[in-house]
């Protein structure tokens, strides 16, 4: 997708992929509204 890119392996993209998405929680926890949560309607379940 993106010419020249490219990855050392598999634990590389592992590590990058959870490091990024530690960071975008921690980040959304300081950006986001107070009190503003994922509310599910009434009788649905998570999959």
């Amino acid at each position: 997708m993106v010419k020249g890119f490219r990855l050392s392996g598999f634990w590389t993209a592992l590590f990058a992929s959870l490091f990024i998405s530690v960071l975008s929680v921690l980040m959304d926890a300081f950006v986001s509204a107070p009190g503003r949560a994922i509310r599910m309607p009434d009788g649905a379940t998570w999959l």
